[in-house]
């Protein structure tokens, strides 16, 4: 917005630089009309030096402002430039964070399904822990009543 602006505030003071060089040719073309007529129209010929001398004036105030006014676009541009680096700057950044974000998140998946499976494999090891721990207390008491068996036939 701000370059636009100042773009066309340069077009304003070319066109207007444009049209006092245009004013100050004519200005200077009536001039010579009049010198031809100086005897008669010598109050005049003051008047177009002095019209002359103004337009002189606002010609070069003008071209000043073009000038300066292309000063400050160029100064605006460097400063748009700069910001258009910092943006992108932080795209490039935010970009890198989000991919980052994003492997932390596949990352923190994969080990809660890792977690998930294992529970299930360790759910799955104590029933099978508990049913040999049955297993044995079965085989041991089997063994005991064997041997209370054989005891008793021996006495």
């Amino acid at each position: 917005d701000a370059s636009r602006h100042w773009k066309e505030r340069c077009q304003r003071a070319e066109e207007r630089v444009s049209l006092l060089e245009k004013e100050l040719a004519v200005s200077k073309s009536e001039s010579s009309v009049h010198a031809e007529r100086r005897e008669e129209n010598e109050s005049n010929m003051e008047h177009m030096r002095g019209r002359l001398s103004m337009k002189s004036a606002e010609l070069a105030s003008a071209r000043q402002l073009l000038i300066s006014t292309k000063s400050e676009a160029a100064e605006l541009r460097r400063k748009l430039d700069e910001e258009i680096q910092r943006t992108k700057a932080f795209a490039l950044s935010l970009d890198r964070a989000t991919k980052q974000r994003l492997q932390m998140s596949s990352t923190i998946h994969n080990a809660t399904s890792r977690i998930v499976d294992l529970q299930i494999k360790g759910e799955r090891l104590r029933k099978s822990l508990k049913a040999y721990e049955e297993e044995i207390q079965r085989r041991e008491s089997d063994r005991l009543r064997a041997q209370e068996t054989i005891l008793r036939y021996q006495s």
